[in-house]
C-alpha cells in the first residue's frame, strides 16, 4: 500500500482494505497493459497453455496477430476457425477487427 492510503486508513482496518486495494491495482494494471482488451484476459491461475504472465500473454498475442495479418494475409472481413484455442492467447487481438468473425473450439479441459 502506498503512503497516502496508509495515512488515510487506520491500522486496524488495513487488512480488510488490502484485498480491495490489490483488486483495484490489478484491474488498473490490466487496463494499462491491455487497454480495452483487459476484460478478455484470464487470471494468472488459468494461464495453463504457455508462459504465465500478463506481459508474456500480450507479447505472444501480438506475435501471432502479426503472423495472421502479415504472413497469412488475414483481412478484417475474413473468417477464422481456431481449433484448440485454449485460453485465447493467440486470438484475443482478433476482436480489433470490427467485421471479423472467428470461432473457437477447444474440447480439452485442464485436469
Amino acid at each position: 500500500m502506498n503512503a497516502f492510503i496508509r495515512a488515510l486508513v487506520p491500522k486496524w482496518l488495513r487488512p480488510r482494505f488490502r484485498g480491495a486495494y490489490n483488486y483495484v491495482c490489478h484491474k488498473l494494471f490490466l487496463t494499462k497493459l491491455f487497454g480495452h482488451y483487459a476484460s478478455l484476459i484470464p487470471p494468472l491461475e488459468l494461464m495453463y497453455d504457455g508462459p504465465v504472465g500478463f506481459e508474456e500473454f500480450k507479447t505472444n498475442g501480438e506475435e501471432f496477430f502479426r503472423h495472421y495479418t502479415e504472413l497469412c494475409n488475414l483481412k478484417p472481413y475474413e473468417r477464422m476457425l481456431d481449433v484448440g484455442s485454449g485460453i485465447g492467447r493467440k486470438t484475443f487481438l482478433l476482436t480489433s477487427h470490427p467485421n471479423a468473425a472467428w470461432a473457437r473450439i477447444d474440447t480439452c479441459s485442464r485436469t
